[in-house]
């Protein structure tokens, strides 16, 4: 006896369900194809309007990216609910996983956070020479997780945006020129007018192009010390990458234009005086 193994298929029931079904189906398609026109009109001027308050490309494509994934997400799961799909059970096991993995990439996700901080902050750009607590260097690259600084030994440092937004950060290229402060002392005898001339007369910014032509150097009694005058050599230069060769370079040129002047810098002494009982 042969057996037809679509007698117990009722055709009739398809094809009513599968009418009843369409209406449901298109209607997704349509919220679905609406969100989906929404994401390519309006992407448009949201990178029109971050291009012009000129963010950096990471953070616009990063922002451009993240707008998608919800917009088109958002468009999916209405679809889905729309032909009738339960996705309650879905979006709860969605949340549940996303919790869990927000924990486990919490300090990454902290570094990103902070990565589009310093994008949209801009306290600093690469080229800059930055101080990030007791670091010193210039800006080689800004990623979304971290901060690239060499240093003046040539040292390559990854420093985590995290730490970046957490710590003091002191840009000396954000202002163009640059003081830079030199500290001395000469003794009580010496006379200061004389001191500051000389110190002065080591300064010309012909001849050094480092030195800023516009700004004057000038000399400042900054303490009466225990052992002498404490003097301040101030000197403005153009860059903040000339910071350190100059300041080391006229530190020894200030020494030898206060011996060769007759003056000196003293140096802690103490004195001792006896007395016969």
């Amino acid at each position: 006896m042969s057996v037809n193994p679509f007698q117990y298929i009722d055709l009739a029931q398809i094809w009513s369900t599968s009418v009843a079904f369409l209406p449901r189906f298109f209607a997704g398609i349509l919220v679905f194809a609406a969100f989906y026109l929404l994401y390519h009109v309006t992407v448009l001027v949201l990178r029109s309007a971050m291009e012009r308050r000129k963010a950096h490309a990471s953070i616009i494509s990063l922002t451009v990216k993240t707008y998608k994934l919800v917009l088109i997400s958002t468009g999916i799961v209405l679809a889905l609910y729309q032909m009738g799909v339960n996705i309650t059970a879905a979006l709860t096991g969605l949340g549940v996983a996303g919790v869990a993995l927000g924990f486990a990439a919490k300090d990454t996700l902290s570094n990103y956070i902070a990565g589009i901080t310093i994008f949209w902050d801009k306290p600093f750009y690469v080229g800059d020479y930055i101080e990030v607590g007791n670091r010193y260097g210039r800006v080689t690259e800004i990623t979304m997780r971290s901060t690239r600084i060499r240093t003046r030994q040539n040292q390559y440092l990854i420093v985590p945006n995290q730490t970046i937004v957490n710590e003091l950060v002191i840009n000396h290229s954000k202002n163009g020129e640059v003081r830079v402060d030199i500290p001395l002392s000469i003794s009580y005898s010496d006379d200061i007018a004389r001191a500051r001339d000389a110190l002065l007369s080591i300064i010309d910014p012909d001849l050094d192009p480092r030195l800023s032509q516009y700004l004057r150097p000038n000399v400042i009694v900054e303490e009466l010390g225990d052992n002498g005058v404490h003097l301040r050599f101030r000197l403005w230069i153009n860059n903040a990458e000339d910071e350190l060769p100059v300041r080391f370079e006229y530190m020894e040129r200030a020494k030898l234009a206060i011996e060769q002047n007759g003056m000196s810098i003293p140096f802690p002494q103490r004195v001792v005086h006896t007395r016969n009982d």
